[in-house]
């Protein structure tokens, strides 16, 4: 038994040696994320800008598999602090106005010209009441739809499970035809995985301006959670923006280029929740209630 342990083992280090030869030869990631050898996937690290063998079908820390997550330009609307801080988060935070004069207190506030056209809500929805306000600016030539978050949820703007509920509205615009893609963009703060691969990369395909906002390791972004980060069945889309050291104005920022990047977000594992709710240094779920100032 001894001796076919010993054969056995010479022989898959055989097979790893050829696979750590093919990959290495792979110089980016599009060719990296498709080679493959005997039993193993090769695995594209963007960060030391090389190709790696697989472990028994398991990427190592920082690489992935998955050609949807190699690194990619952005978009043509780059994103800026003064935008997610004076544009966006008004409009996500007035979504979790009771009634349209206090979600129109908050923009009177803070968007001069931008006037609440309507609140919704619907009950029994994620097991409590959902509410969206619909507002447009005549400044900025928009019509602004966003979503309160989880209580008991923009272009589409929201929160929490307001922004799983952002994204699909977003999709759903374009894919039907109501607005053109390059009209639609989507900001979110604390958002959760919200499909599968497939989704992801169709919402990147109907909406590619898009930016998820991530303060910190706010852990429900990490939601729902993965075993593994190449795990195709609960999938991000891009783009996240991440602040490491909090949101307060002049904090640093970087704008990951892959949608599931080792470096960004997912690179810190520690579970801070009441971050979650706190994003430009404001409790977004309070805010509205002393009129966003």
């Amino acid at each position: 038994m001894f001796v076919k342990l010993v054969v056995w083992l010479c022989f898959l280090s055989i097979i790893l040696s050829q696979v750590s030869g093919l990959c290495s030869e792979q110089k980016d990631c599009g060719s990296c994320t498709q080679a493959s050898e005997g039993l193993e996937v090769c695995c594209w690290n963007a960060t030391k800008n090389s190709c790696l063998p697989s472990l028994l079908g398991v990427c190592r820390i920082g690489g992935t598999r998955l050609s949807y997550n190699c690194p990619t330009e952005l978009p043509k609307f780059i994103y800026t602090d003064d935008f997610g801080r004076y544009k966006a988060l008004p409009y996500i935070a007035a979504a979790y106005g009771t009634t349209s004069t206090e979600a129109q207190q908050c923009l009177t506030n803070t968007l001069p010209g931008a006037r609440v056209y309507r609140q919704y809500f619907a009950s029994h929805c994620a097991n409590g009441t959902c509410a969206a306000t619909l507002s447009y600016s005549m400044y900025d030539q928009a019509i602004v739809v966003s979503f309160r978050g989880a209580k008991e949820v923009d272009q589409a703007f929201g929160h929490s499970l307001g922004s799983g509920m952002a994204s699909l509205t977003s999709s759903y615009v374009v894919k039907s035809g109501l607005f053109p893609s390059e009209k639609v963009k989507m900001i979110t703060t604390g958002q959760t995985r919200v499909g599968d691969i497939k989704y992801a990369q169709a919402h990147d395909n109907l909406v590619p301006y898009t930016y998820r906002l991530v303060n910190i390791n706010d852990m429900v972004t990490k939601l729902p959670t993965k075993s593994y980060p190449d795990l195709e069945d609960s999938y991000h889309s891009r783009f996240e923006v991440w602040y490491p050291n909090g949101m307060v104005k002049g904090s640093e920022f970087i704008i990951c280029n892959q949608a599931g990047q080792s470096s960004c977000s997912a690179s810190s594992n520690d579970t801070m929740l009441p971050v979650h709710n706190s994003y430009f240094n404001v409790s977004i779920n309070t805010w509205v209630g002393t009129g966003c100032t």
